[in-house]
């Protein structure tokens, strides 16, 4: 953890008021990178209960996807980390936490800021959303989150790789 913060503290200090190597060349990879490393800490954190580190790392990561440059060349293996996702992902922090009002607060930010072509994400996070209502004891909201997750999720899950048996030699 300690080679962590080491790296973290030197992209975040400024070197003679410019921006440190690492993020000259390719920042906005870098940036991103960082935010995805920050989220994806504080959901462990939240996980294991700890509040304080989970919100700390979720506004870390927020304030590396604020300094990505719009328009910057980007790394397509982690497009996907934006604000909205932030916000999805936010939405299933503050549920771990066991915090629903806030909770819900990100699950309507992350509904502004979606992708409609991102119709599994979508359902999950209103899952999530789902759960949070129900612990923050609003059966109403929990069920009309539930039934509209129910609509866009298919039946049965998905098999995110329906041959991999047959390309490991276990299939017909």
């Amino acid at each position: 953890m300690a080679t962590w913060r080491d790296f973290e503290y030197q992209l975040n200090a400024p070197v003679d008021g410019k921006l440190p190597q690492a993020m000259r060349h390719g920042g906005g990879r870098a940036r991103r990178v960082l935010a995805f490393a920050k989220l994806a800490e504080a959901r462990a954190l939240a996980r294991m209960g700890d509040a304080t580190g989970a919100s700390t790392a979720l506004s870390r990561a927020e304030s590396w996807l604020d300094k990505i440059t719009p328009g910057a060349r980007d790394s397509p293996w982690l497009s996907y980390v934006t604000p909205g996702r932030l916000a999805a992902d936010a939405t299933e922090i503050f549920r771990d936490l066991r915090k629903p009002e806030a909770a819900l607060g990100w699950s309507r930010q992350a509904g502004e800021l979606s992708d409609v072509h991102q119709t599994r994400a979508v359902g999950l996070r209103l899952a999530v959303a789902a759960t949070a209502a129900c612990q923050a004891r609003d059966l109403d909201q929990a069920l009309d989150h539930g039934d509209r997750a129910l609509a866009l999720l298919p039946a049965g899950g998905v098999d995110p790789c329906p041959d991999l048996p047959r390309r490991c030699g276990h299939g017909p």
